[in-house]
């Protein structure tokens, strides 16, 4: 599925300059599929993950990623889903503050 995001974007009239993921796993991929077809990060594209995972440091380029609070947010799903178990049908929304982690996979763009 990289590979057909990929088609995608470049059947647009421009490339886009930046593309967020969902993890910080499909960024790695994208990363790699971006570096097949040809095209640098972040010269030519910036890529930010979803989670930083311990590798995401490692990368090359390292990663800039959001990081999100792990323990809190699995101490809130297991609550629901004991909660759900016990017959609680009520959805609670939690907004759960995060973290940007800059690294070397995004550039800075000028608007002007």
């Amino acid at each position: 599925y990289i590979s057909a995001t990929i088609a995608y974007y470049r059947s647009l009239p421009a490339m886009p300059t930046a593309i967020v993921c969902t993890n910080d796993v499909i960024a790695y991929r994208l990363i790699r599929a971006l570096r097949e077809e040809g095209y640098r990060v972040p010269e030519d594209i910036s890529v930010v993950g979803y989670d930083n995972i311990f590798m995401t440091q490692y990368m090359n380029p390292p990663l800039t990623t959001y990081s999100v609070p792990i323990a809190e947010l699995a101490r809130h799903a297991v609550e629901a889903v004991v909660g759900h178990i016990e017959g609680n049908k009520e959805r609670e929304y939690v907004v759960l503050e995060g973290t940007i982690v800059e690294r070397n996979s995004v550039r800075r763009i000028d608007l002007e």
